[in-house]
């Protein structure tokens, strides 16, 4: 089996990952998702320096980026890429983090939240690998 990956590509998705994520537990949605988790700020600061969850999330969606670039394969175009990515948060991600709900007594909020933004991303990251692939 040959897999075609375009590592231009794969950088660019995991970049937009690392930038959407800024933006939406950030400016966005933030203070609300602190609210759902019962973060305080100076709880979060408490945990130690940021750099390390953003290099280990960073690696994450690296890896995640090139999983979905092995499956769109070769000559995807922005449509599939966009279905795959939305149809991989969606049918996979979002149903598999619902255990949390169900099992862990999350919050439907906050699960809600987090899967808008696995939405949002992972589609995004369809879009940028279809369209550079």
């Amino acid at each position: 089996m040959e897999f075609h990956v375009n590592f231009y590509a794969v950088l660019a998705a995991t970049v937009s990952a690392m930038v959407l994520g800024s933006l939406w537990y950030g400016p966005i949605f933030g203070k609300k998702w602190m609210e759902l988790n019962n973060f305080t700020e100076e709880g979060l600061r408490a945990k130690g320096p940021m750099w390390k969850p953003i290099v280990v999330t960073s690696i994450m969606y690296l890896i995640a980026s090139f999983g979905l670039s092995m499956y769109l394969g070769e000559n995807p175009d922005i449509a599939f890429g966009a279905f795959a990515g939305f149809a991989t948060a969606f049918f996979w991600i979002g149903t598999s983090k619902f255990n949390n709900v169900t099992y862990e007594g999350q919050s439907k909020k906050l699960w809600l939240l987090n899967f808008g933004y696995d939405v949002l991303v992972y589609t995004t990251m369809g879009i940028i690998i279809g369209a550079i692939q």
